[in-house]
């Protein structure tokens, strides 16, 4: 009885941590787009890759990949997110951990 009762708990609490969307979103910022999606792995972890702009080289002021990704997952989310915890791979895709308090 204990067991399951630990599991339910388990269970419900898993559910009450994972928050924001579940779906990919698109986010525009400062001219540039940005796709948000949650990470399949880990929970409270998003996704976050800026579209090329066809490799468009003209447009708004140059601002730090790291910051536009941050930027773009705390929109989409509505969470903040944990900005020692934010990793990017060779692919440019920034994985951000994100808390909901």
């Amino acid at each position: 009885m204990r067991l399951v009762i630990g599991l339910v708990l388990g269970l419900a609490a898993g559910a009450a941590q994972a928050a924001g969307p579940t779906e990919p979103q698109q986010v525009t910022l400062w001219g540039r787009s940005w796709v948000v999606a949650p990470a399949d792995t880990q929970p409270n972890i998003y996704i976050a890759m800026q579209d090329d702009n066809n490799l468009n080289p003209f447009g708004r002021p140059a601002i730090r990949k790291s910051i536009q990704a941050k930027k773009a997952v705390e929109t989409a989310t509505g969470c903040k997110v944990i900005w020692s915890g934010m990793k990017k791979d060779i692919r440019d895709t920034f994985y951000a951990p994100v808390t909901c308090d």
